[in-house]
């Protein structure tokens, strides 16, 4: 998310920069926070928060390859932040949100093992 605070994207009218005093690692991977409040809600729920496919682009991933995701393209869909590479991949997207979500789901266990590893197995692999 280049350090923007994941919870932001719920609860502002945009996202917000977080900051290295408010960071929390989960799943090997460092979060940043605005403040103390939303890492704590981060805390609580991070499925919730992270970004659906570790922040890879959902419309390249149901397309069939990895492309990470634009912390500034994104849709909240289901309670869920879902990150683009580019606002044509959105706007694909959009067109037909569950085909492309099914997709990137059935792709994302393979595509996603090509990655690092990037800490706990369990949580690693957030999918749809």
């Amino acid at each position: 998310l280049d350090g923007m605070d994941p919870v932001s994207y719920f609860c502002e009218p945009a996202p917000v920069q977080g900051s290295p005093d408010f960071e929390y690692v989960w799943s090997g991977v460092p979060f940043y926070f605005a403040n103390a409040a939303n890492r704590d809600a981060f805390i609580r729920a991070p499925e919730v928060y992270a970004p659906l496919f570790g922040g890879h682009d959902a419309m390249s991933l149901a397309r069939g390859f990895l492309s990470d995701g634009n912390p500034n393209l994104f849709v909240l869909k289901g309670d869920r932040l879902i990150l683009f590479y580019s606002t044509g991949n959105r706007d694909a997207f959009l067109l037909s949100e569950d085909k492309a979500l099914e997709k990137a789901g059935a792709n994302w266990p393979a595509l996603s093992k090509s990655l690092p590893p990037s800490g706990d197995p369990q949580t690693s692999l957030i999918a749809w």
